[in-house]
């Protein structure tokens, strides 16, 4: 094998670290994130606000639309097995 092509034990064990730590830090700052999205009173009303326009301004067609569009990317239809794109 020549040398130089893959990184030595040490090294490689060190990018491992890295990356697990890396990983970590990031899966953390992101948890935070959503504790603090999800505890804001600012986002909290502004969510209420866009429920509210959306709700008022719904048709029944646009309902429908939503409602195919939410079962086409369910776990079911997904699933190979269940898509009848795939039975034809």
């Amino acid at each position: 094998m020549p040398s130089g092509r893959f990184p030595t034990r040490p090294a490689a064990v060190r990018q491992v670290v890295v990356l697990v730590l890396a990983w970590i830090g990031f899966t953390g700052v992101l948890i935070a994130v959503g504790d603090v999205m999800a505890h804001s009173t600012t986002i909290s009303h502004f969510d209420r606000h866009v429920t509210s326009w959306v709700v008022a301004h719904r048709v029944p067609s646009l309902d429908t639309a939503m409602k195919v569009l939410t079962w086409a990317g369910s776990w079911v239809m997904v699933t190979p097995g269940w898509c009848p794109s795939l039975w034809v």
